[in-house]
């Protein structure tokens, strides 16, 4: 538990992550959840540092609940859609996945980008299977990139990697 919240108060989301799963297996129960520090923690020394080798990822947006940044298309024959959803997704989200909808056009392949994307709980979850499963149907490809290992695996468990391709964050 000390490590948990020292590394809350570091902010440091990836690393909680893995060291809950741990704290999961060894004492069979939920591990706390990620919270984000109201303090700020400083670290003097050259060899030290607060932050994670890729320390442009920020939690922000977190007291929204859902962030949904705007699609773009890309290559010339727009056949690709790149989104990216960040944030926490709880509850029902099917506002945001039609947004996404919306934003899809004639792209064949869609990449939706998921460094932000700290949490999703389980209904959340299913809505996004269904809405892969209603694009796997119009063939279309969906790809879920940089998706931190504990979401990759909340999908795989959800079923969503048997339809989508998701491919984990690498630090």
């Amino acid at each position: 538990m000390l490590r948990l919240e020292a590394l809350r108060l570091a902010n440091r989301p990836d690393q909680f992550d893995e060291v809950a799963i741990d704290y999961c297996v060894t004492y069979e129960v939920s591990p706390p959840s990620w919270e984000k520090a109201q303090v700020h923690l400083r670290i003097s020394g050259n060899a030290l540092s607060t932050s994670s080798p890729q320390s442009t990822v920020q939690p922000a947006g977190l007291d929204t609940g859902i962030a949904f940044l705007e699609s773009t298309m890309t290559d010339a024959m727009n056949t690709a859609a790149l989104m990216e959803l960040s944030g926490q997704l709880s509850g029902d989200i099917s506002e945001t996945l039609q947004l996404m909808t919306d934003q899809l056009g004639g792209a064949s392949l869609v990449t939706i980008a998921c460094p932000k994307l700290i949490r999703l709980d389980f209904m959340a979850a299913g809505d996004l299977l269904n809405w892969v499963l209603a694009r796997r149907s119009e063939n279309r490809a969906v790809v879920f990139t940089d998706a931190h290992r504990l979401v990759a695996l909340f999908f795989g468990a959800m079923g969503i990697n048997e339809h989508a391709k998701v491919k984990v964050r690498h630090v």
